[in-house]
């Protein structure tokens, strides 16, 4: 049996492209920090589609910035209710 860790990423704002502000990309910036990649981690990226702007859900753009700066894959999940 593996211990897993889990790792819940709540985020803060973003554009109606799905660019996350300054806060929500520094919350992924220390998940990416504080990460053990040699393990298999549970990763959940929490928010919904709350632009009326924009089709893009907050959990959605912090799953891909975080693929975008990180070298490792990981177990995602999008939690998109609010």
């Amino acid at each position: 049996m593996t211990n897993n860790e889990v790792f819940i990423v709540l985020a803060n704002l973003m554009d109606s492209d799905g660019e996350l502000n300054e806060e929500s990309k520094e919350r992924v910036n220390k998940l990416i920090e504080v990460i053990n990649f040699n393990k298999k981690n549970i990763i959940l990226f929490c928010g919904w589609a709350y632009r009326d702007d924009s089709k893009i859900t907050i959990a959605s753009a912090q799953k891909k910035y975080f693929e975008q700066n990180s070298e490792h894959s990981q177990e995602t999940y999008l939690i998109e209710n609010s």
